[in-house]
């Protein structure tokens, strides 16, 4: 009996690793399971240390949550990652990409000569394509505000601004020569791009913006706000029964999406190939694992630290990507806590590959 409170301790930590491996359209709960990784961590690490403190009296107990922290080595290594730079071998060939979901850029805030915040930060990133998600609807927007601004540094762009739906769009210092529907589910999509790098170079590059978890903006800041102010304790689990059948049900919309993402990556390997955007998941997720499938993920292997993307409601997770085909090596890969009104701060890669 002794061992039992250290193995209950390990069991969510590995029950949380398997889960990603699981495809929510089969079990939704299991998409919770995994979202918890980072708590049943910290408790199995804690049960560890315990267990280890205290072995004259606990005996072997120590093996158990030792055993699942090792099953956890790699998601823990994909949820924070610690990488120190990586030097570019001189005449590589580099690549520099941005995602980020500006949600409706930043709500067109502009500084005092009236040059957005969020256009302003993506032409002076130096990136050689930004993917955008959640961006405006008015096309007269980007005629007169944005691409004024943009079109020196990316004079190629492909707008996609549905009447119902999120907008999204790539700039690119390059050729945009095709544009693919790789999927859809209500408001959100991933679209492929074909772009011609210098010397009739083809680079493919997914744009992805998964369907959201289920619960707006506001009714997060609403939870947050209760959690502080104080929810009586029926209201709180009611809350939060109810967050978790909605994220739930997005996880299943987000697991049948990433499935054709992944058949998408699938049928163009062996080809240079991006695919980056709000998955709306963690690192430790079905969605992320099957999105990424053979690729590399820049963040894991390039990336330091936690990488919040995601920055309201006291939410600190990265749900924004980005992974590239085996021809690229990520050298740096960093969130960029540039403050908009948008609730993501931008995903910033670079990466490189022999000079051809």
């Amino acid at each position: 009996m002794r061992h039992l409170p250290f193995a209950l301790c390990a069991l969510p930590l590995a029950a949380s690793v398997v889960a990603a491996f699981v495809s929510p359209a089969t079990f939704p709960a299991g998409a919770l399971l995994a979202l918890g990784f980072p708590l049943f961590y910290l408790l199995c690490l804690a049960a560890f240390v315990v267990a280890l403190l205290l072995r004259r009296r606990t005996g072997r107990a120590w093996v158990t949550p030792l055993l699942a922290l090792a099953l956890a080595t790699s998601p823990a290594r994909s949820y924070l990652p610690l990488n120190i730079a990586r030097a570019i071998p001189a005449g590589a060939d580099t690549l520099r990409i941005l995602s980020f979901n500006t949600r409706n850029f930043g709500g067109h805030e502009a500084d005092s000569d009236g040059r957005g915040y969020v256009a302003g930060f993506m032409a002076d990133a130096g990136a050689d394509i930004v993917c955008f998600q959640e961006g405006a609807g008015e096309p007269e927007f980007y005629t007169d505000e944005a691409l004024p601004l943009l079109r020196e540094r990316f004079p190629y762009t492909d707008l996609y601004l549905p009447e119902h739906g999120s907008p999204m769009g790539i700039l690119s210092r390059w050729p945009v020569v095709g544009r693919t529907f790789v999927t859809r589910s209500g408001t959100n999509h991933a679209i492929a791009y074909t772009l011609v790098r210098p010397g009739g170079d083809t680079l493919r590059v997914v744009n992805c913006h998964l369907a959201s978890v289920g619960y707006t903006l506001e009714q997060l800041d609403g939870y947050a706000d209760g959690l502080h102010s104080g929810f009586t304790r029926s209201g709180a689990i009611g809350r939060a029964a109810d967050m978790a059948r909605a994220f739930c049900q997005s996880a299943e919309r987000r697991a049948r999406m990433a499935d054709t993402v992944a058949n998408y990556v699938a049928a163009h390997r062996g080809e240079s190939l991006i695919v980056c955007g709000d998955l709306n998941d963690t690192p430790v997720s079905y969605t992320a694992r099957t999105v990424r499938g053979p690729l590399t993920d820049a963040y894991r292997a390039a990336g330091h630290g936690l990488g919040r993307s995601y920055n309201r409601s006291g939410i600190a997770v990265r749900i924004d990507h980005l992974f590239c085909s085996p021809d690229w090596t990520p050298a740096r890969c960093s969130v960029v806590p540039v403050f908009t009104s948008s609730d993501h701060y931008p995903l910033l890669a670079t990466l490189y590959r022999p000079a051809p």
